[in-house]
């Protein structure tokens, strides 16, 4: 249907269907022609749930990403008051409040961060600092305990 049909010594039994090569859009796939998505972070779309042949389109993604209306795999992303928020597997669900560290003068309290009361210091163990080497001016990073 998708392709031209083998013959000869290529043809396995007479009636079979069998291809020997595919349309523009499809692939040659164990003697049929199919349709083959990609997917970074999942399970890649086939047959007519691809809609073109190497397009981008996942049917389930990976512990961590959440699966769009149009087909992508995106990490998950939690919300975080005064620090950074966990993402991918380390988020339990899209929008929960998680934080992986604590800016400056704040404290992880359960999953988030609040205010360090005065006279009091933020926990090393649980806050982010700012990297000010070459390649990372600026960038905040967990803290190395």
């Amino acid at each position: 249907r998708n392709g031209t049909s083998a013959s000869g010594d290529g043809c396995p039994s007479h009636g079979q269907e069998k291809c020997a090569s595919c349309v523009a859009g499809f692939r040659l796939s164990n003697g049929g022609c199919k349709k083959t998505c990609i997917c970074a972070h999942g399970i890649a779309a086939t047959g007519a749930a691809c809609p073109t042949n190497g397009a981008n389109v996942c049917v389930a993604c990976n512990h961590g990403y959440n699966l769009t209306a149009n087909g992508q795999c995106n990490e998950m992303r939690c919300i975080c008051s005064a620090g950074l928020p966990a993402t991918g597997a380390g988020c339990p669900r899209e929008g929960a409040v998680l934080c992986r560290c604590c800016y400056q003068g704040y404290r992880l309290m359960a999953s988030d961060c609040e205010a360090v009361p005065a006279g009091e210091s933020t926990p090393t163990e649980q806050a982010c600092t700012v990297k000010d080497d070459d390649d990372d001016v600026g960038k905040i990073v967990l803290a190395v305990v």
